[in-house]
């Protein structure tokens, strides 16, 4: 590895023992090695520092210590990150070939952000989720964390903002789009992810974090109405598919999902 890596890659973890392992050799496995790994531990409890130990030498910085949350575990990986780029691979996710960074290296990058795809694992079926229209960012994330490539040093000036618990992402994303860095879309699949994650867990408290980061923001009154009409509609269908999650059986909930992606 050159002194000043292609890219950093950051791994989150606190508490997951079970997927560490996977997430950790997914990385090794990558054909192009010009990376760092930087993997940040929220102070595990059970026997994932003790996995993760297994493979200091192939971890370039490792840190265990108590934080305030995965957005604050996230920003100590972007303080000790030195590759011009710089990726979130967090416990449980999984690239998704073991060429991806080389592809990614191959693309025209002449840009500040580079978005694709991901795989969402549902346990009983996946599915690839394509990057939405830049147009619909006003209304949440058009493509997951995991899903993006950012050069480190706007993450280091712009780290997480940790008023938000779910939404920090999000924040990230909309605030440097509005300041005008320049975003790549490619056709990359970056890496498979659990479809029951925080914000997933979360959809509401997600949702109505989104929200407040559009808020902050000016726009003319119409649209300013609008944008809050459609949250406010969005929040109630969330409510409402969470009340039906609950009442029905879980086997007509997974039928109901595959049905619906696979339209």
């Amino acid at each position: 590895m050159s002194s000043s890596p292609f890219i950093s890659i950051v791994t989150v973890v606190y508490n997951d023992e079970k997927e560490i392992e996977a997430t950790l050799k997914s990385v090794f496995d990558q054909s192009l090695q010009d990376y760092e790994l930087i993997v940040i531990d929220g102070k595990s409890t059970d026997d994932t520092v003790a996995i993760i130990q297994r493979y200091t030498n192939q971890i370039h910085h490792f840190v265990s210590e108590k934080d305030k949350g995965i957005y604050d575990a996230m920003n100590k990986g972007i303080e000790c990150a030195n590759g011009e780029w710089i990726y979130f691979l967090n416990a449980g996710d999984r690239f998704y070939a073991k060429d991806m960074l080389e592809q990614l290296k191959t693309l025209h990058k002449d840009c500040d952000l580079v978005y694709g795809s991901n795989e969402a694992d549902y346990g009983y079926f996946k599915r690839i989720n394509q990057p939405l229209a830049m147009g619909l960012l006003d209304r949440g994330m058009i493509f997951s964390h995991q899903a993006m490539v950012v050069k480190t040093q706007w993450m280091k000036q712009f780290p997480y903002n940790l008023k938000y618990r779910f939404s920090a992402d999000f924040d990230f994303i909309y605030g440097r789009h509005r300041a005008g860095i320049t975003f790549q879309k490619c056709d990359l699949v970056f890496a498979s992810l659990k479809a029951d994650g925080t914000s997933e867990q979360n959809l509401l408290k997600t949702h109505n974090e989104r929200w407040n980061v559009i808020a902050d923001y000016s726009f003319p009154f119409f649209k300013r109405v609008t944008l809050y009409s459609w949250y406010t509609i969005e929040s109630v269908k969330i409510i409402l598919k969470k009340i039906i999650k609950a009442i029905l059986p879980q086997k007509t909930v997974h039928k109901l999902t595959i049905r619906k992606y696979q339209k």
